[in-house]
């Protein structure tokens, strides 16, 4: 998944990532892997893959996902 940042870390470094989720007050607080960088000026950012992610977890991100990419329609 790809977050804009302008803040990038160094690709293959592992981080953890809290993302706030509007289902719920609790955040989604997520483990992953820097794949890939790009600090190309305003888009800047970097491709996360994210690893041991229960089940729940992957739910409530999948859901947000395609709720903002059907109502973007």
């Amino acid at each position: 998944m790809f977050f804009m940042s302008a803040f990038l870390d160094e690709s293959r470094e592992e981080i953890s990532i809290e993302i706030d989720l509007p289902d719920t007050d609790q955040p989604l607080i997520l483990a992953g892997q820097v794949c890939w960088v790009d600090d190309g000026g305003l888009h800047s950012g970097m491709g996360i893959r994210f690893t041991n992610v229960a089940l729940h977890e992957r739910l409530r991100l999948a859901n947000f996902v395609l709720e903002r990419t059907y109502r973007a329609h």
